[in-house]
């Protein structure tokens, strides 16, 4: 029986690394200007215009408890589709392509990990997908596991005033 392989994109926010199933990924391209929306969450850097159309620059450091910073002209954005809309991931630099045989990939549940105050630490992480390579371990996500259910609400409102044209809050 054959092995079903993956391909998966690595990059890396503040140093650590991670990845996302090549599936989810149109491109990657250099950091370009973002336009501020006002009231937007912060979750949200603002929007860029690629090719005409305005995409959404998502920020998850805050999902990773990272400090926020602006993004540089040496970040890349991941642009990715979800839900037949196009959305820019930024990040700190992309790595590169990995092939990987499924058997590669270990499912570890997350879903009960605790802080100190025995509170939930991460909500809407129940399963991800690892693996180990040379340089370490690299986590692997979908594109709604990602970006978690805060985020992902935060990309809907966004699409939802870039329909209507009402960017200026």
């Amino acid at each position: 029986m054959q092995q079903k392989k993956h391909t998966i994109l690595t990059f890396r926010l503040n140093n650590l690394r991670f990845a996302l199933y090549l599936f989810n990924i149109d491109r990657v391209i250099r950091a370009v200007a973002v336009t501020a929306v006002p009231k937007a969450a912060r979750s949200i850097y603002g929007i860029i215009d690629f090719h005409g159309e305005h995409i959404p620059v998502v920020n998850i450091r805050e999902r990773f408890a990272m400090p926020s910073k602006p993004i540089s002209a040496g970040d890349r954005f991941i642009i990715s589709v979800w839900e037949k809309r196009k959305l820019a991931v930024a990040v700190d630099e992309v790595e590169h392509l990995i092939n990987t045989a499924e058997k590669s990939i270990s499912r570890v549940d997350v879903s009960a990990t605790r802080d100190f105050d025995k509170t939930l630490k991460n909500s809407g992480l129940e399963i991800v997908d690892s693996m180990s390579d040379e340089s370490g371990i690299i986590i692997i996500y979908d594109l709604e596991k990602l970006l978690g259910r805060e985020t992902i609400i935060d990309v809907k409102e966004l699409f939802s005033l870039i329909d209507k044209g009402d960017l200026h809050g």
